[in-house]
């Protein structure tokens, strides 16, 4: 699709989907159905990571001559890995209180059945 329709249209198709993708995500509860609340948004996502990140890579890389282009793809890839490692880590929120059990409020589990062994 990249040279056909050229980088500018991909990376924005990608970011949109990213954007619908996460905002979809976001709006999930604890209730929600897993098709219409992560099936869907995470699909949405995938067709945003396809269509961005190998045209931001062969961006990245056009026009480099032979002998570096293994050296530009390298570069390429550890920024954006370091980047989204970055961006992890700045995005984290402490985990939210769980709440305390007692034993009283665990129901004792029922016995199992007795067995029986036949000779036949």
């Amino acid at each position: 699709m990249l040279p056909r329709t050229g980088t500018r249209p991909l990376v924005l198709a990608g970011s949109g989907c990213f954007l619908a993708g996460f905002g979809w995500l976001a709006q999930a509860h604890a209730n929600s159905g897993y098709l219409t609340s992560v099936l869907g948004p995470t699909l949405l996502i995938a067709t945003g990571i396809g269509l961005t990140f190998p045209t931001l890579m062969a961006a990245a890389t056009a026009n480099v001559p032979d002998r570096d282009a293994g050296i530009i793809g390298g570069l390429a890839n550890t920024a954006t890995q370091v980047g989204g490692s970055i961006a992890s880590r700045c995005s984290r929120q402490p985990p939210a209180p769980q709440p305390e059990f007692k034993p009283a409020d665990i129901p004792p589990s029922p016995s199992p059945p007795a067995m029986t062994w036949s000779s036949s």
